[in-house]
């Protein structure tokens, strides 16, 4: 074997060992690396996703917060009491205030509704189209809640007053008596 021969053994056994190293040694490595990169890569999407739901989860309180606002400024009270005289205080001042010519407020027929009941009441009144149609918004603007049951208008023409009308407004308004007062 010359000495040419003997480094070419020698070279080939260095590549074989070579190989055999790179194999051994650093294909486990660059496959736990790859490995590593696909976990980093669903984990990445799996951040993005919880940020989006993050997001909606925002975007629904605020919803939330909005819609329990605009229940709190929307929503009526139902009192536990009748209070009658509370409510023909409240409604014969909306009249005084009207271009009314003066009015009637009558009981009519209380109703109940599961637990609750109503108060019936007939007002009767006339004046101008305009202030008959505001005191119907004044009555659903009341703080309590309130049906109008029925509104009836009728034209009363005056010789000063083409617009003049007569009405009559039904309406129920509501109440929860306690637990203890309830048949």
């Amino acid at each position: 074997m010359t000495v040419l021969h003997a480094r070419m053994k020698y070279g080939l056994a260095m590549i074989v060992i070579l190989c055999l190293a790179t194999l051994t040694f650093v294909w486990p490595i660059t496959s736990e690396v790859l490995a590593a990169d696909a976990r980093i890569a669903k984990l990445q999407l799996e951040l993005e996703q919880s940020g989006n739901a993050m997001d909606q989860i925002l975007t629904m309180q605020n919803r939330l917060q909005r819609i329990q606002d605009r229940l709190t400024t929307e929503l009526k009270a139902i009192p536990q009491h009748a209070d009658l005289p509370g409510l023909m205080k409240s409604i014969t001042s909306d009249i005084a205030e009207l271009p009314l010519n003066g009015s009637n407020v009558n009981r009519s027929r209380d109703t109940s509704i599961n637990s609750d009941r109503s108060l019936g009441l007939i007002i009767e009144t006339d004046g101008s189209f305009e202030g008959v149609f505001r005191l119907i918004q004044r009555i659903e603007n009341l703080r309590r809640l309130v049906r109008i049951n029925e509104v009836n208008i009728g034209c009363e023409p005056e010789p000063d007053n083409d617009n003049a009308v007569s009405a009559s407004v039904d309406i129920s308004a509501f109440y929860r008596p306690p637990a203890t007062e309830r048949p």
